[in-house]
């Protein structure tokens, strides 16, 4: 997957402090990069499925480098960040599945759309 092809977007969402803002955006790639290496090591903790097909459930950990990478993009002042630490305990354990599907929606919805070439059976991007 190549920077270009990614595609920004945010949400809104409620943590135990109130309301923020979050984005998938490069800010937010580029945390999450120094996290896992990759942004596709990243896009897989949220899209990974299990051999019969289902989603694989999301890690705690997943869930929290995320959103504070999401939150952080939308902050300016570097000086504000949230440290992963300070998220989870924002976090309402309550939500946790709509934090997780917020998160699966920004993910998905940032990913490259995948056209493949029927006649080779290969993606192009």
């Amino acid at each position: 997957m190549k920077g270009k092809d990614f595609r920004p977007n945010e949400k809104t969402i409620e943590l135990l402090d109130g309301k923020h803002k979050i984005a998938m955006d490069f800010g937010a790639y580029e945390q999450l990069e120094e996290i896992y290496g990759d942004m596709t090591t990243a896009f897989d903790k949220f899209t990974a499925q299990k051999e019969d097909g289902t989603p694989s459930p999301v890690k705690f950990k997943d869930i929290k480098n995320f959103l504070t990478a999401g939150i952080n993009s939308c902050i300016e002042d570097p000086d504000e960040h949230l440290t992963p630490f300070a998220v989870g305990r924002l976090i309402d354990i309550t939500k946790i599945a709509t934090y997780a599907t917020v998160l699966m929606s920004l993910v998905t919805n940032s990913m490259p759309e995948i056209e493949v070439d029927e006649d080779n059976e290969e993606e192009k991007n």
